[in-house]
């Protein structure tokens, strides 16, 4: 996290926001941007002695922060930290699924002990604490709500959130199953569109965000 802080604004003050993987890196500068709004954090992550930093660099700033140890792939886990969050702080109002992995072995070397774990944590544990929080909120997918989904993405180095109305799917692609875009009249649409696929029988369009995203604040303008 960053030492220069800025002043807190109370936008979401009296919220509390829980946030997977936040002892250090992107969930740690989360937490601490959603506690400068003036929200309650509470950050999640296997490690105790990350969190136990991360918290007490959030409260020697002023901030409200408190930490969970967790596993997001264990189910009994995840619900034990939202019946606590429920019982210690009264509610939540946020959600960050940040906790993830990353495997540096080429894909054809990795164990199958490898791939378990990189499914548990990075689609198990994301999908988890949505369904933990949905049951609890009684929530459905037919019926209207603020609450949004925003799926967290780096692009150039860039951290960017991208608000979307539902994630149907997560999926595997090969090269050689994405085709080349037709021509079409709008040239801006062919920028932006990297590829086709085909998957159960529904054409997918595979959008290239780093075509989109202008390089720089003047491409913006």
């Amino acid at each position: 996290m960053s030492d220069v802080l800025s002043p807190v604004s109370p936008t979401l003050r009296g919220q509390v926001a829980l946030i997977t993987g936040g002892g250090r890196g992107i969930g740690a500068a989360t937490a601490q941007a959603l506690a400068r709004k003036g929200a309650h954090v509470v950050i999640a992550s296997r490690s105790a002695a990350e969190l136990d930093a991360t918290v007490l660099q959030l409260r020697a700033a002023g901030l409200a922060a408190s930490a969970r140890v967790l596993d997001v792939a264990d189910e009994a886990a995840v619900d034990a930290v939202f019946s606590d969050i429920a019982a210690t702080l009264g509610r939540l109002d946020i959600l960050v699924n940040n906790a993830a992995i990353l495997l540096s072995a080429p894909f054809a070397s990795m164990t199958m002990a490898d791939w378990d774990r990189l499914m548990a944590i990075n689609l198990r544990g994301a999908v988890l604490p949505i369904v933990d929080l949905g049951a609890r909120l009684g929530l459905t997918t037919s019926e209207p709500s603020a609450r949004h989904v925003i799926m967290v993405v780096n692009v150039g180095g860039r951290t960017l959130g991208l608000l979307v109305e539902a994630v149907s799917d997560i999926i595997n692609v090969s090269d050689d199953m994405v085709q080349p875009t037709p021509d079409v009249a709008c040239d801006h649409v062919k920028t932006f569109v990297k590829g086709l696929f085909a998957i159960d029988g529904r054409m997918v369009s595979l959008i290239s965000l780093d075509r989109v995203l202008p390089d720089n604040e003047a491409e913006a303008a």
